[in-house]
């Protein structure tokens, strides 16, 4: 997605994008903050998507779920992630008419977020994730109890900089975290990081490229030491 292109969608009525990588998403975060621009609205699915589709005027953006079970009881090899995003684009789909795919906790099936344009193609052509035969149907969004669930942990702080929480959060140097930021891998919210010493509001979710995400939460309250013991989901 090109500068270019999102100028070209604000300017017309009821169209959306494919989906939007981080690096896109904060692409359109940059435009939006100009004068004369017209913001759209951007979802991926579900409330807490990584990539997502930017529309505008429509009730909701074309997005369906197509859910992926083996064809037998169970996968004698649990597929992860780059399995099921392999397979997919094995079929020749553009990873851009892909969004998020989610792995079940006990790992029997996935859900897969696409454009709707591409749903019945799937459910048709998908037979095969690695060397196990899958069945696909159309769905609709997971009980997000059946997914990976982040769970809360408390982290103690010097101060609420989002370089101080990141090295908590993936247990890595301030030295390493504030050159995460540096080469531009930090995101809040969706937009870029362009400050280490950033301080997020509660509820703020943070992602870091080649780590993970995690939101955080709140402060606890502060430790004897004079730190401040934070919550993060993670």
């Amino acid at each position: 997605m090109t500068e270019q292109r999102l100028n070209e969608l604000q300017s017309r009525g009821y169209c959306h994008s494919d989906f939007l990588s981080l690096d896109e998403q904060n692409m359109y975060f940059t435009l939006e903050s100009r004068s004369g621009f017209r913001p759209g609205l951007l979802f991926g699915g579900f409330e807490d998507a990584e990539r997502k589709v930017l529309y505008y005027d429509l009730e909701e953006p074309p997005i369906s779920v197509v859910e992926i079970k083996p064809s037998v009881n169970h996968f004698t090899k649990v597929p992860g992630h780059r399995d099921y995003l392999g397979s997919l684009l094995g079929l020749g789909l553009d990873r851009r008419v892909i969004g998020d795919i989610l792995v079940s906790l006990t790992g029997d099936r996935a859900w897969v977020f696409c454009l709707t344009k591409v749903a019945d193609f799937i459910v048709e052509n998908l037979t095969k994730v690695g060397r196990v035969s899958v069945k696909c149907q159309v769905s609709t969004a997971p009980d997000m109890a059946l997914i990976v669930q982040r769970k809360e942990i408390r982290v103690v702080v010097t101060s609420l900089r989002i370089d101080s929480l990141v090295a908590e959060a993936f247990r890595v140097s301030r030295t390493e975290s504030k050159q995460l930021v540096e080469n531009k891998k930090v995101y809040l919210n969706g937009k870029l990081l362009q400050k280490a010493e950033t301080k997020p509001e509660a509820g703020c979710k943070i992602t870091v490229r080649g780590y993970g995400s995690f939101i955080f939460r709140e402060v606890a309250g502060p430790t004897r030491k004079e730190k401040l013991s934070v919550v993060l989901e993670i």
